[in-house]
C-alpha cells in the first residue's frame, strides 16, 4: 500500500509540474508553438489568401466561434510581435468577412466584438501589430462603428496612449476631447503626435483650429507654385499642388460634414501633383481618398485610379454632403507617368 500511494503521490507531483511548466510557458507568450495549437501554427505560416480561408473556417452565421474569439484574445495578449501581427491581420480579414453589405457597398469591419477586440488585445504590446491594429479601425471603420466603442477610446486617452488621437477624432467621440487636451500639455509627444492632437481637437468640435485648418487649404491653393518644366512637354502656366494635398489629407482626418463639404469643389480642380521627369497626378484623386477615409462602406468612392464614376462621386457630395456642382462633370484625370527608355 505504502508503494501504491508513493507511486501515486509521485504521479500526481509529475501531473502538476508538467501543468505548472505549461501556464508558465504560456504566460510568457509560447503557447504560439506549433505544437501547442494547429490553429496558430496555420495562422503563422499563411499566406494573405490562407488567411482568408482560416476566416472563413472560424466564422458561423456572420459571428465568430466563440472559443475562436477566447483564443484569439489570449495568442494577442501574450505572444511576441510577429505572431501578433499575423493575427491582426486574421482578425481584420474576420471582421471584413463577417460583413454583408448591400449592394453599391464595400466590405468593413463593422462587428462590435472585433472592433473592440482590435483596440484592446490589438494594442496590448506597442509593436508593429499595434499599429496594424490602428491601421485596420481608421481604415476599415466607419465612424459610427467606431463610436460605440468610445469607453475604450476614452480610457485609452486617459492612460496617454496617443495612438487613439486619429481614432477619437474618425469615431467624433466628443466626450473625449478633455483627454485630448490633457494629452497636448505632455512634454513627451513628438511632432506628428502634436498635429494629431490638433486634428482631434478640430474633430471633436474647436471650431476656431478647424477654421485655421481650412484656411490653410486657401492658402496653399492661391499659393501654389508654377509646376515644375520637364524633359516631355511644356507645362505652361499650370500650377503644382504639392502642398494642396498635405492639406487635403488632413482635413480628410478631421472630417466634419463641414471640412468634407469645403473639399467637394476640388473634385473640379485643375492642380496637379509632380514629380520631375517621372509622373504627375491630379489632387482630384487625394479628394476621393479623403472622402473614403470617413465613408470606407461607400462603394462610389473605391479604386478611382481604376473606375471613371466621377459624376456618381459628385452625386454623393451632393447627397451626403449638401453640395452643389454646376456644369458638366469633368472627364477621369490622368496619371500620367513620363515615358523612360
Amino acid at each position: 500500500m505504502k508503494l501504491g500511494k508513493s507511486i501515486a503521490h509521485q504521479t500526481i507531483f509529475f501531473t502538476v509540474t508538467i501543468l505548472s511548466l505549461y501556464i508558465a510557458s504560456n504566460a510568457k507568450g509560447n503557447i504560439l508553438r506549433p505544437n501547442n495549437s494547429d490553429l496558430v501554427h496555420r495562422v503563422l505560416t499563411a499566406s494573405p489568401a490562407q488567411l482568408d480561408d482560416i476566416a472563413a473556417s472560424i466564422i458561423v452565421n456572420q459571428r465568430l466561434k466563440p472559443l475562436s474569439a477566447e483564443n484569439l484574445r489570449r495568442v494577442l495578449e501574450r505572444s511576441d510581435s510577429e505572431a501578433r501581427a499575423q493575427f491582426v491581420a486574421l482578425l481584420v480579414k474576420i471582421g471584413l468577412q463577417m460583413d454583408t453589405p448591400t449592394q453599391g457597398q464595400r466590405r468593413v469591419i463593422r462587428d462590435s466584438n472585433i472592433i473592440k477586440m482590435l483596440m484592446i488585445e490589438g494594442f496590448a504590446k506597442r509593436d508593429r501589430a499595434a499599429a496594424a491594429a490602428r491601421r485596420a479601425l481608421l481604415h476599415f471603420c466607419r465612424p459610427e462603428d467606431l463610436f460605440e466603442s468610445k469607453e475604450i477610446i476614452i480610457n485609452s486617452l486617459k492612460a496617454k496612449n496617443p495612438h487613439f488621437l486619429l481614432i477619437a477624432a474618425k469615431a467624433k467621440a466628443l466626450d473625449s476631447l478633455p483627454m485630448v487636451i490633457a494629452l497636448a500639455a505632455d512634454a513627451e509627444m513628438d511632432e506628428q503626435q502634436i498635429r494629431h492632437v490638433q486634428i482631434a481637437q478640430a474633430a471633436l468640435g474647436d471650431t476656431d483650429l478647424e477654421s485655421r485648418f481650412l484656411a490653410k487649404l486657401n492658402t496653399a491653393i492661391e499659393e501654389a507654385p508654377p509646376a515644375p518644366k520637364n524633359d516631355f512637354y511644356d507645362v505652361g502656366a499650370a500650377r503644382d499642388g504639392k502642398h494642396v494635398v498635405p492639406v487635403i489629407e488632413t482635413l480628410g482626418l478631421i472630417g466634419t460634414k463641414k471640412s468634407l463639404a469645403v473639399l467637394c469643389p476640388l473634385l473640379r480642380s485643375d492642380l496637379k501633383t509632380y514629380w520631375v521627369n517621372e509622373r504627375e497626378e491630379s489632387v482630384r484623386y487625394a479628394v476621393v481618398e479623403a472622402l473614403r477615409y470617413n465613408f470606407p462602406d461607400e462603394g462610389v468612392l473605391s479604386s478611382p485610379r481604376l473606375n471613371d464614376r466621377w459624376n456618381e462621386i459628385e452625386s454623393f457630395c451632393a447627397s451626403r454632403l449638401g453640395v452643389s456642382f454646376t456644369g458638366p462633370t469633368p472627364e477621369k484625370p490622368l496619371i500620367f507617368s513620363y515615358p523612360h527608355d
